[in-house]
């Protein structure tokens, strides 16, 4: 049996239409810095950004150039403890290839190093547009 004081609460929240159910998270325009133990500097490309959750502060990038340059269509960075991550990519066949453990540095970008890696991350400022 259901718990009437729930279905109460839920009947105020339909009557005054409220949702009842957390929104789902979108994807939103960044700038990524993503780079390898190949490469001397990182490249700045236009991604896009999504918050995933559990756990609080995981999250997954996407965009062509990713695609492109690494050969993922996602990279996904799932905190594991306090400043540490598990850095994963996705392949176009759906294979799971770990890029590693990274340590969490904080700047103007959120930035994520692993031994031989790094993935920054920061929202892309839209321009103001005229009223």
């Amino acid at each position: 049996m259901r718990h009437p004081s729930a279905l109460i609460a839920l009947s105020y929240l339909l009557a005054l239409g409220l949702p009842c159910h957390a929104a789902e998270p979108q994807w939103q325009k960044a700038l990524c810095k993503i780079w390898s133990g190949k490469e001397s500097s990182a490249s700045m490309v236009g991604c896009e950004k999504i918050n995933n959750a559990p756990p609080a502060g995981a999250f997954a990038l996407r965009g062509p150039e990713i695609l492109r340059r690494y050969g993922v269509t996602d990279l996904s960075v799932t905190p594991i403890s306090p400043g540490k991550a598990e850095v994963r990519g996705l392949t176009e066949r759906a294979n799971n290839s770990r890029w590693g453990e990274a340590r969490h540095r904080v700047g103007l970008w959120d930035c994520w190093v692993g031994e031989d890696f790094g993935i920054c991350v920061r929202p892309q400022v839209q321009p103001n547009t005229p009223r």
